[in-house]
Order: structure tokens, then C-alpha cells, then sequence
């Protein structure tokens, strides 16, 4: 996994994650971010921050269809939704230090899985952690590292902690790394061509179908 690591980072650079200046914005961003482009993520946020709904109170007392309509660009918007107006209504968890029990109350808010509470601890509570998102099951599946993308997110949380220093920053640059890679080249249908990982790579016998462009 360091491999991995060091060869993404330096094909990719730093990414400088997470992409939002505030903590408010880091935080609905968490929020927003599963199963979505970043770029979908950071429409919404802008929408909120226009009109206004740039702290959770402001949130907490905004109609439910409203704030639908400002994070639609994100998908799943209606749950996400509720689970911004969960996390307004438990602005207290805010103050707490990242933990594995933080971990758990954030779970038990309603529409908040283990990608978001992982991502929020990991970015905003800066607290070492995997998140075992789409992105990184497939990646490490064409790679050959895992043997199936249908592993559960606990045990590939669990083998890459175990593969891997337990380092903030190498938790943090990773996890930011693997969702470019994602984006740019290990799509559902891949562009192996200039992807970094290629030369190494076991691909699962899928056609790039940038060969022979």
C-alpha cells in the first residue's frame, strides 16, 4: 500500500484536502460527498452559501424543501438532507475530539454512514481513519490487492489500516488521491492509457477504451 501510496503521490502531487476553507464547508461537504463528483459537492455548498445557510443554525431553521432544492446538484439529495438537519440538531457533537465513540454517535444520526462519519473524522476531527469508499474497492480490485469489489467496508477498512502506518496525513493524502485516480482515469469504464498505476496493474482483463487513440 505504500507502494501505492508513493506512486500516486508522486504522478498526482498533493492533493490538499479537504476542498473547502471553512469547517462548516468541510463538514456538509462530508455530508454531500458519497456517491458524488466533487464538483456536484461544491455546487451545492455554493448554492447554500448564497443564500445564506452558511452555519447549522441557519440550516437547522431552514424549510426542508429549500434545502433540497440548494443541494440537488448532489445526489441522494432528499437523505442528505435529513442528515444535514440531524447534524444542525447535534451541533454539539462538534465539539468533541475524534474517537471511535464520536464515530458512533455520528452513526446513529439518521442518513450518515460510515463513509461520512469516517470522512468527518478523518477531515474535519482529524482523526486517523479509512474511509473504504467505491473508489478505493475499485481501484485496489483491478490492482489485484483485493480479490473482490464486494468486500465490505469494514474488512478493507480494516486490511488498509493494517497495511498501512497509522498516519493522519498518509490517511488523509490517500483517501484524496484515490478519489482523483477515480475521477480521472479508474472510471466504471477505465482510461488505463496515462493511468500511474497501469504498469502494475492487473486491470481484471477490462479494455481501456483509450488504446489505441
Amino acid at each position: 500500500m505504500l507502494e501505492i501510496y508513493d506512486i500516486l503521490l508522486k504522478s498526482l502531487g498533493p492533493q490538499g484536502w479537504w476542498p473547502h476553507p471553512t469547517r462548516f464547508g468541510k463538514i456538509v461537504g462530508a455530508i454531500l460527498a458519497p456517491a458524488v463528483k466533487w464538483s456536484n459537492v461544491k455546487k451545492a455548498v455554493t448554492n447554500l452559501e448564497k443564500a445564506g445557510l452558511d452555519n447549522f443554525e441557519s440550516i437547522k431553521e431552514a424549510e426542508l424543501n429549500y434545502l433540497e432544492e440548494l443541494i440537488r446538484p448532489s445526489i441522494y439529495f432528499r437523505k442528505k438532507a435529513l442528515a444535514l438537519k440531524a447534524m444542525a440538531k447535534r451541533d454539539d457533537l462538534l465539539q468533541q475530539k475524534g474517537s471511535n465513540a464520536l464515530r458512533n454517535e455520528l452513526l446513529a444520526l439518521p442518513n450518515i454512514g460510515k463513509e461520512t462519519a469516517d470522512s468527518l473524522l478523518l477531515y474535519v476531527f482529524e482523526y486517523p481513519t479509512i474511509i473504504a469508499d467505491s473508489y478505493t474497492k475499485r481501484i485496489l480490485y483491478r490492482y489485484g490487492f483485493i480479490q473482490t469489489e464486494k468486500i465490505s467496508y469494514d474488512d478493507l477498512q480494516m486490511l488498509l489500516e493494517a497495511s498501512l502506518p497509522r498516519d493522519l496525513g498518509i490517511y488523509q493524502e490517500l483517501h484524496a488521491l484515490f478519489v482523483r485516480l477515480g475521477e480521472l482515469y479508474c472510471r466504471k469504464i477505465p482510461h488505463c492509457k496515462e493511468c500511474p498505476l497501469s504498469s502494475r496493474c492487473k486491470k481484471i482483463d477490462l479494455k481501456d477504451p483509450t488504446e489505441g487513440v
